[in-house]
């Protein structure tokens, strides 16, 4: 192989891939620090033979596995369900459909409403 190209091999065995997948794991963590930690751990693997360089035209935050998201969605699931339970018998001229609504969200937006209607 000539001196001036450089030696191929399967990406798969980069430093660069297994640090990068690590860092992606890390809940929260905003794209320039997932560079640093890549960075920091290729340098350490490679004893400073290879350093990962990055360059970027971002202008807002970027935040990778966000975990604040995930749990916004998830907490307002439960409201929700019970807007589209509600939608569903708010006028309903039947005490059953106020009372399983009740039962489901006893402390609910529209309990007394529910109340109202039984």
């Amino acid at each position: 192989m000539p001196p001036h190209l450089a030696r191929s091999r399967p990406i798969v065995t980069a430093p660069m891939v297994f640090a990068l997948l690590e860092a992606l794991t890390q809940p929260g963590l905003q794209v320039e620090e997932v560079f640093k930690r890549v960075r920091k751990e290729v340098v350490s693997v490679t004893g400073n033979r290879q350093i990962q360089g990055e360059s970027s035209s971002l202008t807002g935050d970027f935040v990778f596995n966000e975990t604040d998201t995930l749990a916004q969605v998830c907490a307002d699931a439960p409201r929700s369900s019970e807007g589209v339970f509600w939608t569903s018998i708010r006028n309903s001229n039947d005490a059953a459909d106020f009372e399983a609504y009740l039962e489901h969200f006893p402390d609910g937006l529209y309990s007394s409403l529910a109340k109202s209607k039984l």
